[in-house]
């Protein structure tokens, strides 16, 4: 029904690799406020988009992909566009 952003992100990352679609993970470290705040997203390569939200990895763009959904530890679902980076 659901799962982490670990889970979620391995799983978007199986299908993109499936695809033949170059990905990443992108790791947030943890606030200092907070310990579990950690936080694991996807950057998918699709090229240059000319806009913000990617980290450039071996020469490549990778956008950011935000795959939980879910802003910090809330479970509010909220939907990201590629390369949006949450707040």
């Amino acid at each position: 029904k659901g799962g982490d952003c670990v889970e979620l992100s391995v799983l978007g990352a199986t299908f993109l690799t499936i695809a033949d679609i170059s990905n990443v993970f992108f790791y947030v470290p943890p606030d200092s406020s907070d310990p579990d705040s950690a936080h694991i997203a996807l950057g998918v390569h699709v090229g240059e988009m000319g806009r913000k939200g990617y980290k450039l990895f071996e020469g490549k763009a990778y956008y950011y992909a935000e795959m939980a959904g879910t802003t910090g530890t809330s479970n509010n679902r909220v939907s990201y566009k590629l390369g949006q980076l949450p707040q």
